[in-house]
């Protein structure tokens, strides 16, 4: 879907006032986010169900975080209303690679755990595979989101 037919749906908003380098500073959060639930990972390991819980929500903020900062460089901000839904959803129909439909599934879904952690009254039961599967999803949007960037501003070379 194209950017303006985003916008009179009402998923976006025009938005010109992030420069280059503050999308660059959002993404370089996203991606302390993410170090901060491998670390996690790596030095609690995968079995205790409260470290995945918190793995699990970094690594979905995480990649809600580079999905805003991509807006940003589109010129646009999501929604307030469903912003986190809208977030994924705009990023998923302006980046249009059907090889990440799968992943932009599952995001939705870890948006919606991750509701249910944050303000439910039952803390969900977090596999394991769950906590996996989303790290590797986070670096599949990070590479994609890095390769838009380029494309749009050669430049710029972000690492994830």
């Amino acid at each position: 879907m194209t950017l303006q037919k985003l916008i009179e749906q009402g998923v976006v908003n025009k938005f010109t006032g992030a420069s280059l380098k503050q999308v660059v500073q959002r993404l370089n959060l996203a991606r302390s986010y993410l170090n901060t639930a491998k670390d996690i990972l790596e030095e609690k390991g995968k079995n205790n169900q409260n470290h995945n819980v918190v793995i699990y929500t970094n690594i979905y903020d995480s990649v809600r975080m580079a999905c805003e900062a991509f807006l940003l460089l589109k010129k646009c901000k999501a929604a307030i209303t469903n912003h986190h839904k809208m977030v994924i959803a705009a990023t998923k129909d302006l980046i249009s690679n059907t090889d990440l439909d799968n992943i932009f599934i599952r995001l939705d879904k870890m948006r919606t755990s991750r509701n249910d952690i944050d303000y439910g009254v039952d803390v969900r039961d977090l596999s394991n595979q769950a906590v996996v599967q989303a790290f590797k999803d986070a670096n599949t949007i990070f590479k994609e989101i890095e390769l838009q960037i380029e494309k749009k501003n050669p430049q710029i070379k972000i690492k994830f």
